[in-house]
């Protein structure tokens, strides 16, 4: 009897709690885990539109530098990124700017061609009217040639 072990049963209770094996969390904790789960999905997601949005700017900005070697990014006017945002490419936003630029700066130059020039008092006299030539003797004609050709390019 010196070596005998005694093996004693277990009460019941104590089977039960080793039977259960999922971990029970507390309802308030439940929700919490819950709202938590859906901020990282949320946040993943986000992340991986930006991975994606950058990985299409890499695109874009290649696209950009093989159409448009000549023109620093960093001096891409706000008009441009307005245009990106609205859905289109960097090189098609940046060709639209353009074409819009050159076709002001035509109608510029063809406004001060037409233009009569500065009006008012301080202005200088730079072009001559039909009448004030009529008007002139064949010296102040002579005198005035070259503005008055210019002056003619102006009368309508």
């Amino acid at each position: 009897m010196e070596n005998e072990i005694i093996v004693q049963e277990a009460p019941a209770e104590l089977d039960e709690l080793s039977a259960v094996e999922e971990v029970i969390t507390p309802p308030d904790h439940e929700a919490e885990i819950a709202r938590l789960n859906e901020e990282i999905r949320i946040l993943n997601q986000r992340l991986t539109q930006k991975q994606e949005r950058e990985s299409l700017m890499g695109i874009q900005i290649e696209e950009f530098t093989r159409d448009f070697p000549e023109v620093d990014l960093k001096s891409i006017p706000e008009e441009v990124f307005d245009g990106m945002r609205s859905g289109n490419s960097l090189a098609s936003s940046y060709a639209l700017y353009k074409i819009r630029a050159d076709r002001i700066s035509e109608q510029n130059q063809k406004n001060a061609y037409r233009s009569s020039g500065r009006i008012g008092k301080s202005a200088a006299s730079e072009y001559f009217s039909a009448d004030e030539v009529r008007k002139m003797s064949p010296s102040e004609v002579k005198a005035n040639y070259t503005k008055i050709i210019e002056s003619m390019k102006k009368w309508n």
